[in-house]
Parts: C-alpha cells; sequence; structure tokens
C-alpha cells in the first residue's frame, strides 16, 4: 500500500469519544437564554484569560518564523459528510525540514483519538479521515516544517467537492453560497476544537430579507465538537430571491466555519471566508459556459459593484452586472454564461466590502463552490484537489494586474518534486496548468511569482463524474521556491 493511500502509519478513522462534559451544559438539556448577554459580559474576562492567548497563537506560522523551538502551527477542516461518502485529508510539507503531524476527528459527540504520522520534507501525503456525518470536521496540528493542507471528499456516485483548510479562527465567517433553491439542501458546518465552550450567531440574507433564527441566537457548541446546521430548516427563496447567503459570528469563544452542498448528482463545498473585501478575486476554470456569482454584503452601505471575467485569451465585463448594487445586509446573484474558463474579479465603489463566491458545473452536472482568495500575493501553495485515485487536476492562475509576470511551479507529490515548470501569465488573464501534462500522480504546487497573483486548482474525475475546485493558501514571500 502506497504512503498516500495509508500504509504502517496510517491507523484509519478512529472512534470519536465525547469529550468531557461542562457542568450546567449536559448534551440533553436545554440551553437557558435568559439573561446570557449579561451573563457574557461577566465571564468574557475569564474567557479570554483561559483560552484567548492559544487561540491568538493557533495558525499557520511562516517558514523561518521566530519561535521558541520547532514551528507549530494548526489548520481547522468543517468538511461535512454523510452516511457511504469517502473523505481524505491532504497534507503538503513545502520545507527543508520534517513535520510531525496529528490529526483529530471531530463531530457532535466528541473528539477522536488524534493519529500522528509524518510528513517529510517536499513531500504530500494522504490520510483517509472520517465523513459519515453532516458535522465532520478535522483538525491537523504540526510540528516541525510548515505544511498546507486541504480536504477532499467524494459520494459513493462520484460527485467530488474540495476545499483547503483554514489556518486560524476569526471573528466572522462568510458564506456567499449556501443555496436553498429546489432540489438543494446545503449544511453550514462549525467546529469547535479549542476547549473552551463557544457560542456563535448565524444570519442568512437573501436579495429581500436578512433571517436571524431566534434558535441560532445564539447557538451554543461544547469544546471538542462540530455541528451541522441544515440551511433549508431555517431560509427557503421566496418569490424573487436566487441567493441565500450567511454569515457565522462567534460571541464567546471562537470556532471555524465552512458548508457544504448537494443536489440530484452533483456535490459542492465552500470553505468559510474570514474577510469582506473591495476586492474580490476567484480563480476558476475547467467548468461549462454556465455559472452563479454570489455577492454577498454584510454592511451598512450598499455596494455597487463591477464583475470582470478574466479568461486565458482575453477579459469582459459581465453584461448583466455592468456597475450593480448589492443593498446593505443583502446578496444577489448575477448569472454567468457564454465565457468559458474565466476567472472571477469583483470590484466595489467608495471601498464598501464584500464576499463573493462563484458555482459552477463541470463537464458532467458535478458542481463546484469556489470562494475568493484573497488579495493578491506573490507566493501560494495550491493544495491537491484530487481524490488519491487520481484525476485530472489542473492549477488556476490568475493575473489581475497591468504588467505580465512570470510565475515559477513546484510541483509536489508523495515521492517529492517531479517538476518545476515556469509560465507566462498576461496581465488580466488567467492561465491553465494541467498537472496530468507532467504526471498522472496526484500532486500539490508551491506557486511563486514576481507580481501579485492569485492561485488555485480545479480537478475533473477520470470518469466526468467528479468536478471539485479550491483556491490556494497563500504564503509568505520568503516562502517562495528559489
Amino acid at each position: 500500500m502506497s504512503e498516500r493511500e495509508g500504509g504502517p502509519m496510517d491507523p484509519g478513522p478512529r472512534r470519536i469519544v465525547p469529550a468531557g462534559d461542562e457542568p450546567g451544559l449536559a448534551a440533553d438539556a436545554p440551553v437557558q437564554r435568559v439573561g446570557r448577554r449579561a451573563v457574557a459580559v461577566l465571564v468574557v474576562a475569564a474567557l479570554v484569560i483561559a483560552s484567548g492567548w492559544w487561540l491568538d497563537r493557533v495558525g499557520a506560522n511562516p517558514p523561518g518564523a521566530a519561535v521558541a523551538g520547532p514551528p507549530t502551527g494548526a489548520w481547522f477542516c468543517p468538511h461535512g459528510g454523510a452516511k457511504g461518502w469517502k473523505a481524505w485529508v491532504v497534507v503538503t510539507n513545502p520545507t527543508e525540514a520534517a513535520s510531525s503531524v496529528r490529526l483529530t476527528s471531530l463531530d457532535a459527540s466528541g473528539s477522536s483519538a488524534p493519529a500522528t504520522f509524518a510528513v517529510p520534507a517536499g513531500r504530500q501525503v494522504y490520510r483517509s479521515i472520517p465523513a459519515g456525518a453532516a458535522e465532520a470536521a478535522t483538525m491537523v496540528e504540526y510540528f516541525g516544517g510548515w505544511v498546507g493542507a486541504a480536504t477532499v471528499v467524494q459520494t459513493p456516485d462520484g460527485a467530488l467537492a474540495t476545499e483547503r483548510c483554514q489556518s486560524a479562527p476569526h471573528p466572522r465567517w462568510y458564506l456567499p453560497d449556501v443555496t436553498t433553491a429546489p432540489g438543494r439542501t446545503t449544511y453550514l458546518v462549525v467546529m469547535n476544537p479549542f476547549d473552551t465552550n463557544a457560542e456563535f450567531d448565524v444570519a442568512f440574507r437573501t436579495e429581500h430579507r436578512t433571517v436571524t433564527p431566534g434558535s441560532l441566537t445564539p447557538q451554543v457548541l461544547r469544546p471538542g465538537r462540530s455541528v451541522a446546521i441544515k440551511v433549508n430548516s431555517y431560509v427557503l427563496g421566496g418569490p424573487d430571491e436566487q441567493t441565500v447567503s450567511a454569515d457565522v459570528y462567534p460571541i464567546i469563544g471562537r470556532v471555524v466555519a465552512g458548508a457544504f452542498g448537494t443536489s440530484e448528482s452533483a456535490l459542492r463545498a465552500e470553505e468559510g471566508q474570514s474577510e469582506a473585501s473591495a476586492l474580490q478575486l476567484i480563480p476558476a476554470g475547467g467548468y461549462g459556459s454556465a455559472g452563479f456569482l454570489q455577492i454577498q454584503n454584510p454592511g451598512k452601505r450598499d455596494a455597487h459593484v463591477t464583475v470582470t471575467q478574466l479568461g486565458p485569451t482575453s477579459s469582459r465585463t459581465v453584461a448583466t452586472a455592468g456597475t450593480t448594487t448589492v443593498p446593505a445586509a443583502r446578496a444577489i446573484t448575477i448569472p454567468l454564461t457564454g465565457f468559458p474558463d474565466g476567472s472571477i474579479e469583483v470590484r466595489t465603489k467608495d471601498d464598501v466590502p464584500v464576499a463573493a463566491a462563484v458555482r459552477f458545473e463541470g463537464p458532467s452536472a458535478d458542481e463546484a463552490s469556489i470562494g475568493a482568495a484573497g488579495p493578491p500575493g506573490t507566493a501560494w501553495l495550491v493544495p491537491a484537489a484530487t481524490p488519491p485515485t487520481g484525476a485530472t487536476e489542473t492549477v488556476v492562475l490568475v493575473n489581475p494586474g497591468t504588467k505580465a509576470t512570470t510565475v515559477g511551479l513546484r510541483l509536489i507529490g508523495p515521492s517529492g518534486v517531479v517538476a518545476t515548470p515556469t509560465v507566462s501569465i498576461p496581465p488580466g488573464r488567467t492561465v491553465l496548468f494541467p498537472l496530468s501534462s507532467v504526471s498522472a500522480e496526484p500532486m500539490s504546487v508551491l506557486v511563486s511569482s514576481r507580481r501579485g497573483i492569485v492561485a488555485g486548482a480545479v480537478t475533473t474525475t477520470s470518469d466526468g463524474k467528479g468536478y471539485a475546485g479550491t483556491t490556494g493558501v497563500p504564503m509568505p514571500e520568503k516562502s517562495s521556491p528559489p
């Protein structure tokens, strides 16, 4: 058995064991909300002392950071699942130092005993993870060389979803594409891998309303657990409503949020976005000609947005958008047609921050939701976006600037660096680099550029049933290949 399929160091999924009980929060007891906000004010100082110091230090420490002892950090992956689904975490170590990795699985009953394995320097490793419940989540801790992490989930019918994991909890999570259109079901997945209780609120936004369900304001999540929230149970699209988006924001403690959705023959996953901004860049490719762009405005000012598609040979402003208004505290959907393999740029006037995600259909009926990658950067780690059996994977490189740039790629597989090609990206263009042109095995890619770009990956399985996409992980410039 190969290393990426699991071997002597891969014990497989562990039995989920309950975390310790906390007084006053028995699993079956209703949570009393009377006076909760007042109580929160009194206890917040104690919570900060107990957990804030450590939480503020959880995350992906950059290679070479000044730390006492080996670099450490964690990735948080609220991927979800269902009965019969398979899932893997892909861990890539692009540094020159070996790393020890510890996996912990979470669900509604608690967290698993950790499974530990090594990721050698310059290597990529797959590990199977549990995905039998909607709230399934995984925490990846590392000690030694910096690593990046992503998850890949596949249904028994072959539909595929992938998403990069998050390096830290944040004060707010934005999920623009949690549609509940007819025939579609979407779940929020929220995880609390920490050792204190968390409380968070959820708000859903459509074209015409904001919904804040009383039962989710707040939602209490005990330590070492995760929860799945079925969006369809709280908001369904009404007349002239195509869009449902979500905000998740902690009141006490810290959480990490994501989402996944299903339809008759499709699976999609959406990572939570930790920031809204006036510039949103979404790397995309490998899809049919139709798609849907969701834009979420969580603020108090209307957002006037311009949408541009950056394709391999040309760019265009989306005719149906032009300059479109997204009202305060609302969300909209913009259809995208007739321009295949174009990435998306969303800009707002007056620096009004928004969040955005795009949903595309692959060669078959499977779908992918791809969120904004973050601001342009000169170094990215693009995790493998395929199951370990392999698929047709393509790296998506987007140059939103006004000058051409040269990009170096370092392709990392289970046996080490496979190749180091160089790619030129014209200004305002997307370049698709098929990894199958180099090797048939799944690979992660370390990307370095002379100018700011964004990077991601899309995947189609060999039988055409699975289609998935994810953004890359931004890295410090000093982590770039020489």
